[in-house]
């Protein structure tokens, strides 16, 4: 805020309280505020703040020489009063009731407290503090009106627009949230509140990672469901592995694009970290799957290179053992089964391009299968024609 702090009202004591009563005020209210500074949004911010003025109240008002300097500035402008001798202060009731953590009191409290108060700019900071902290949640609207009603009676209130700004973005609408921010940034920084430059710094910089997560990774993901077939399975052609590598290489730069963003909140808080955290677990993961389907591709592979291998083997025994006869009926009774290992189908050729989702031919690609059973062929025409040519009759 632009107006000077009350550190009495702060502390909840009087002007004329000694020393002891200060110090026990100081260690509650430091108690109070550094919980709720754990808190993210606005209210959390608004928090670490009070902490760092709860701070300059005890070298104030602890140090005589310092207090009656301060307490004469008090005299020479002296505070506005909002409430009437024997009236009861809702503004108060309604930050005890925070103190104490019951918040729907405070809420009860506040609604008194703005009828009472209309015109003092605290009841609508302490307003928008008890609607975002509300037990069934957020009521937006309503922090809306109080962050409006505290700007309008004090332009320079960063908390007012900071909390304008967790509306819109709310609302979805970032070009008014960035505004808003901005706003708050920019008053914070003129004011001394670190604690709202930092949390707009985190805010800002979770909308620029969404929106290049929202793009670049959208863009990935639609690249990687084109490599898919309609049952999700993987044709491992050439241009799909060319892609399937370039969508890594995709992910591992946006890696670095979310590192180099997340680098500039220089005080980051816990949720922040751990949601920066998480994202680049999730597209590392989605690195590793790539990874996991290309070796995929050497396992299915193997079986067929050593299937062949071990008919050609028997190609010639068939051929030594029984002649050229005997080779041909080997060929058609080894082709038949690894046939079927691969596409599924009985009968060689058939259906080739229908192949079954749980074959080996499908997840190899169809194109791949269809080389593999034409090898086979081939290989057993070789193996007859070389030993009908070497002689052999069979035994």
């Amino acid at each position: 805020m632009a107006e000077k702090v009350n550190y009495y009202e702060l502390l909840g004591v009087a002007r004329n309280a000694g020393a002891d009563e200060i110090r026990a005020a100081i260690k509650k209210q430091r108690t109070i505020w550094s919980n709720r500074a754990s808190r993210g949004g606005t209210v959390g911010a608004e928090a670490q703040n009070k902490v760092k003025l709860i701070g300059e109240a005890e070298k104030t008002l602890l140090d005589d020489a310092a207090r009656a300097a301060y307490d004469q500035s008090l005299n020479d402008k002296p505070e506005k009063t909002w409430v009437n001798d024997g009236e009861r202060d809702w503004l108060q009731i309604a930050q005890h009731y925070i103190q104490d953590g019951d918040v729907k009191m405070a809420e009860a409290a506040i609604e008194q407290a703005e009828r009472q108060q209309p015109d003092n700019p605290e009841v609508w900071d302490t307003a928008i503090m008890i609607y975002e902290s509300l037990e069934e949640g957020a009521d937006w609207n309503r922090v809306e009106k109080a962050a409006t009603q505290a700007i309008l009676l004090d332009p320079d209130n960063a908390f007012g627009y900071a909390a304008r700004g967790d509306v819109y973005w709310k609302k979805d609408d970032e070009d008014k949230a960035r505004s808003q921010y901005q706003k708050a940034s920019e008053l914070g920084q003129a004011q001394g509140n670190q604690a709202i430059v930092d949390y707009v710094q985190e805010i800002l910089t979770r909308m620029d990672i969404f929106d290049v997560l929202s793009s670049r990774g959208s863009q990935l993901d639609k690249r990687y469901q084109a490599v898919l077939s309609e049952s999700g399975f993987i044709s491992y052609t050439k241009e799909n592995k060319d892609e399937l590598a370039s969508i890594q290489d995709g992910y591992r730069s946006l890696i670095r694009t979310v590192d180099s963003l997340s680098a500039k909140v220089k005080n980051p808080t816990s949720d922040f970290t751990k949601d920066i955290s998480s994202e680049k677990s999730e597209m590392e993961s989605e690195i590793k799957r790539i990874d996991d389907i290309l070796d995929k591709e050497k396992d299915a592979l193997r079986k067929p290179i050593i299937l062949n291998v071990v008919e050609l083997v028997v190609f010639f025994f068939m051929c030594v053992l029984a002649g050229p006869a005997g080779a041909v009926l080997g060929t058609i009774g080894l082709v038949i089964p690894l046939n079927w290992l691969l596409t599924g189908d009985k009968i060689p050729f058939n259906n080739i391009n229908d192949l079954p989702e749980w074959s080996l031919g499908y997840i190899i690609g169809k194109g791949r299968t269809a080389l593999w059973i034409l090898a086979n062929l081939v290989l057993g025409l070789l193996a007859i024609w070389i030993t009908s040519q070497m002689g052999y009759k069979g035994l």
